[in-house]
C-alpha cells in the first residue's frame, strides 16, 4: 500500500483512519512554484490517490500563515525590479492549472479547508473540489488587480457557474477583502467554522462522504463534472490571456 506521508518544501501529506489522506501545502506554495520536482511530487500524489480504491476521500489545506496581498505584490516588485524572466510566472500558472486539473477530475470526494489571508488564485483550487470550508477569520484577497491581472485558477470558468456573470465581474476584479461570511453568503464555500475547529469539520465532513460507496461517488462526481469538459482547454487560454497582460514595466509602476 505504501505511506502516504511526505514532507517537502512547498506541501505534506499524511494518512487519516486508513480511508482519507490530507495535503497540506506549506506557506508560500504559489511563490515557490519554480521547484518542478516538488510539483511532480504532488501531482504523482494525487494520481495515486484517484487510483488507490482504499482511499475514500481528500482534504486539501490551503497555506497556512500567509502574508496574503503585500507578500504577493511585493514578489511582483522585486520581478519589476531584478528584471526576472516571466517564463517564471508562466511556471507558476502552469503549476495551478495542474493542480485544479487534477483536483476537478479526482474521482474521490474532496474537501477543501483554508483561513488567515487566502489568496485568489488558492480559493480558485478550493473551488475546483467538491466542498469548501473556511475559517472564522478567513479573509479572500486579490491583489492580482493590483499589478494590472487577474487570479489564476479558474476563477472566470468555476465563478460564474455559482454565482453569475455580473457578480463575477464584481468579485475578480475588486481590491477589497472578502470576509469567510460573505463568501459563504455568495455560495462560494459552503461553511465558516471557528480556526480551532477546521481541520475537526474538514475530516467530518470527508468521513461522512467515505461511508459512501465509492463508485455511486465515482460515478456523481463524473456526472455533475460534465461541465468540466473544456477545463483543461480554459486553462489553457487563461494561460495565454495572463501572459499577454503580463508587462514587467505596468506591474512595477503598479506596484509601488
Amino acid at each position: 500500500m505504501g505511506s502516504y506521508e511526505i514532507t517537502c518544501e512547498t506541501f505534506t501529506t499524511s494518512r487519516h483512519k486508513e480511508t482519507i489522506v490530507a495535503l497540506r501545502f506549506q506557506p508560500h506554495f504559489l511563490l515557490r512554484t519554480a521547484n518542478l520536482k516538488d510539483r511532480d511530487k504532488a501531482l504523482t500524489f494525487l494520481e495515486r490517490v484517484s487510483a488507490d480504491q482504499s482511499i475514500r476521500a481528500l482534504v486539501v489545506a490551503g497555506s497556512p500563515d500567509a502574508k496574503g496581498r503585500q507578500e504577493f505584490v511585493d514578489f511582483f516588485r522585486q520581478f519589476g525590479a531584478s528584471g526576472m524572466d516571466p517564463t517564471l510566472v508562466h511556471r507558476m500558472y502552469n503549476v495551478i492549472s495542474q493542480l485544479v486539473l487534477r483536483l476537478a477530475e479526482m474521482n474521490k470526494f474532496v474537501v477543501y479547508i483554508n483561513s488567515g489571508r487566502v489568496l485568489a488564485s488558492f480559493l480558485n483550487i478550493g473551488l475546483a473540489c467538491d466542498y469548501r470550508i473556511l475559517a472564522e477569520d478567513a479573509l479572500i484577497q486579490n491583489p492580482c488587480v493590483d499589478v494590472g491581472l487577474i487570479a489564476k485558477g479558474g476563477g472566470a470558468y468555476f465563478i460564474p457557474k455559482l454565482i453569475g456573470r455580473a457578480k463575477t465581474y464584481e468579485i475578480m476584479l475588486s481590491k477589497s477583502d472578502l470576509s469567510a461570511h460573505e463568501a459563504r453568503e455568495l455560495g462560494l464555500v459552503n461553511e465558516v467554522v471557528p480556526f480551532a475547529d477546521l481541520e475537526r469539520a474538514a475530516f467530518e465532513r470527508a468521513e461522512a462522504f467515505a461511508q459512501r460507496p465509492l463508485s455511486s461517488v465515482a460515478a456523481l462526481k463524473a456526472l455533475l463534472n460534465f461541465s468540466y469538459q473544456d477545463l483543461q482547454a480554459y486553462l489553457e487560454y487563461e494561460n495565454e490571456v495572463l501572459m499577454r497582460s503580463f508587462s514587467l514595466d505596468n506591474i512595477f509602476e503598479m506596484a509601488e
